[in-house]
């Protein structure tokens, strides 16, 4: 649902998996749909998200607009009876998201926010060492994710009216990162640097859970930064190298002693991580992830809730 870069990008990673299979697309636009499903022999092109909902032949559907059409997406699929996949971030705010999560609950299907950094090999491998204790008690993780992207007034980026900010774009893989780590924020702190059209161009955060543990997240859209994030346990500590938003490689490094590289490197884009777990999902009966509950989703919510309201910027009252 939607036929940007998204689509095109997720729908190239699908014949990577056995079973997998671009059934159709729909846009607002039939000939954006029309150019997605080219090269896929039978997929459809639709010229409405409805249409798209209504297809018998679909199983799942991603849904893959701009930010703000998420939500009245996602309640488009499901009353219509389909599960579905929604690109990050999930919604606006954390209002959004909890009447998105009541209505698939409500409804008994499928939903899952397309986080895809929990499914790549590296994350899977990184949860296993620390849950074996290879860096001791995990005490703190520190993201930095930050590019110089697109800097047009009317670019998804910072544009307000398509969701845009540093805060949405790469504010959200930081948070989630943490909330993998530690759970649900105790505390928030946070400033952004806010630009000539009313987004965050550039943010800092600091997060308190309930063992005292901390993260500290600095990002931007407008700014390159280092794109590592390091998680600090008493024993040692693991980096996740640049990307970290879809990693291939680890560092595993105890104090005075040569790191430990684990290299994870994957074909193609990455996106075949989620959709093998989704299908796993659906082929169980689960109407819920287990590496990516909604309860994440909506803690992760709460903190962009936390955030813009310490900065007194709320493009969408929650």
């Amino acid at each position: 649902m939607g036929a940007g870069q998204m689509a095109a990008k997720f729908a190239s990673d699908l014949p990577r998996l056995p079973g997998a299979r671009l059934t159709a697309v729909g846009s607002l636009s039939l000939q954006r749909a029309e150019a997605v499903v080219k090269p896929y022999s039978g997929a459809k092109a639709f010229g409405s998200y409805e249409d798209l909902a209504a297809c018998p032949d679909v199983d799942i559907i991603y849904v893959a607009t701009r930010n703000p059409r998420h939500c009245p997406c996602v309640y488009l699929c499901l009353n219509a009876g389909k599960p579905v996949l929604c690109e990050k971030p999930f919604a606006l705010n954390a209002t959004e998201a909890r009447q998105m999560i009541d209505l698939a609950r409500e409804r008994k299907l499928f939903l899952m926010e397309a986080m895809w950094t929990r499914f790549f090999p590296a994350i899977r491998e990184m949860m296993r060492l620390i849950q074996e204790g290879a860096i001791g008690q995990t005490r703190m993780i520190n993201v930095n994710f930050g590019y110089a992207g697109d800097p047009s007034p009317q670019g998804r980026l910072l544009n307000p009216a398509l969701g845009g900010g540093t805060l949405m774009d790469v504010g959200v893989y930081a948070i989630a990162l943490a909330n993998m780590l530690f759970g649900r924020a105790d505390r928030v702190s946070s400033f952004a640097g806010i630009g000539t059209t009313g987004v965050d161009e550039a943010l800092a955060i600091l997060m308190q859970f309930g063992g005292g543990e901390l993260a500290t997240c600095n990002c931007s859209v407008m700014l390159h930064t280092f794109k590592e994030a390091d998680i600090i346990g008493t024993t040692g500590r693991i980096r996740i190298h640049e990307p970290c938003w879809k990693p291939h490689t680890l560092s595993l490094i105890y104090h005075g002693k040569e790191p430990r590289v684990l290299s994870h490197p994957y074909p193609g884009l990455g996106y075949q991580f989620e959709i093998a777990e989704v299908m796993r999902c659906l082929q169980e009966g689960l109407l819920e992830c287990p590496l990516m509950p909604l309860d994440d989703t909506l803690a992760v919510m709460e903190v962009v809730d936390a955030c813009r309201l310490q900065w007194k910027h709320i493009y969408r009252q929650p």
